[in-house]
C-alpha cells in the first residue's frame, strides 16, 4: 500500500528534504527508520526531523473495501437461523 506524508512548519529546504525522501522512498519502513538513524549521525542532513513524518505516516489507518454484501447477508442468516 503506497500512502503520502507531508512536512510542514520546518525550517529545511526543500532541496535537502527532498534528497533525504528520494533515498528512502520506495523501501519497507524498518530499513527506512534504520538509514534515517544512521543520517541522524551526519549533521548536514536532517533526518531526525523527517523520522517523525515516516513513523507518522505509517500510523495513519488505512480504510480498504469491505466484503461483499451477499457474502455479508448469507452469514448473517447463518448466525440468526441457529
Amino acid at each position: 500500500m503506497e500512502t503520502t506524508a507531508t512536512l510542514r512548519g520546518v525550517r529545511l529546504s526543500a532541496q535537502k528534504g527532498r534528497l533525504v525522501a528520494d533515498q528512502i522512498r520506495g523501501m519497507p519502513v524498518g530499513r527506512a527508520l534504520d538509514l534515517l538513524d544512521a543520517m541522524r549521525l551526519d549533521k548536514k542532513t536532517r533526518a531526525d526531523v523527517l523520522r517523525f513524518v515516516v513513523l507518522s505516516d505509517v500510523a495513519k489507518p488505512a480504510i480498504l473495501e469491505g466484503p461483499d454484501p451477499a457474502i455479508l447477508v448469507s452469514a448473517y442468516d447463518a448466525v440468526s437461523s441457529s
